[in-house]
């Protein structure tokens, strides 16, 4: 992907977080731009092939999700961010979940944790949760596009 495809897309994604972090009120946006920060630093290397946002309810039970899954495309739909219905009061908690690229599974776990500290804002940690998200339906609600590359934004209810 080029800078421009990446900046593109980058952009689409953050618009989404934002539109979610201020209608939600769990995160500060200080926060959220932390989390995009080291979105586009790993997006930007080739590390993602997903990012899932997760609204719980109760805590640790996905209730919502917003699933950006990164790929290549031969579509000319480039759609606008939004149709976030999430609302104050819907949740208990917003998190983060990132599946990687096969370059980033590849790395050494010295090379990961290197990466990590010289790049990222947050600590990134491993966790078990599915993000195939099988008790919730699915339903692709915007195509972001940019030359071949694309990323289709998945919500599940």
């Amino acid at each position: 992907m080029t800078e421009t495809d990446i900046k593109k897309l980058y952009k689409a994604i953050a618009a989404d977080f934002k539109i979610i972090t201020r209608k939600t009120e769990l995160w500060t946006l200080d926060y959220c731009e932390e989390i995009l920060y080291d979105i586009r630093v790993m997006l930007t290397n080739g590390f993602l092939d997903k990012i899932s946002l997760i609204l719980d309810k109760p805590k640790y039970t996905p209730f919502k999700v917003k699933q950006f899954k990164i790929g290549t495309t031969d579509r000319v739909v480039n759609e606008r961010p939004g149709g976030n219905d999430w609302e104050k009061g819907d949740g208990d908690r917003l998190h983060v979940v990132l599946n990687y690229s096969s370059s980033w599974e590849s790395k050494t776990n010295e090379d990961k944790v290197l990466f990590q500290r010289q790049n990222l804002k947050n600590n990134w940690v491993s966790t078990s949760i599915n993000t195939n998200f099988t008790e919730l339906q699915k339903t692709v609600t915007r195509k972001y596009s940019t030359g071949t590359h694309g990323i289709d934004r998945l919500d599940f209810n």
